[in-house]
């Protein structure tokens, strides 16, 4: 563990967790890495589908798509 961070536990499929392995193996990071990415694009409002313009892009799917507009509508 790197110094100067917590330890943390989470739940997650093994599924999930075993194709994340591999892509990040491929890549060469560790599973770590990835997470402390992806929590970094989360609250920082970078992650893709927290930005207007996939909100706009999903929006204007849902206003053409009969089976969104049921779900969603």
């Amino acid at each position: 563990m790197s110094k100067g961070t917590t330890h943390r536990t989470v739940r997650i499929e093994d599924g999930l967790w075993d194709a994340a392995k591999t892509k990040a193996e491929a890549e060469g990071v560790n599973l770590s890495e990835v997470i402390r990415r992806a929590l970094t694009f989360y609250a920082e409002d970078r992650h893709p589908t927290m930005s207007s313009e996939v909100s706009a892009a999903n929006n204007a799917h849902i206003a053409h798509c009969p089976q969104c507009q049921v779900t969603f509508g």
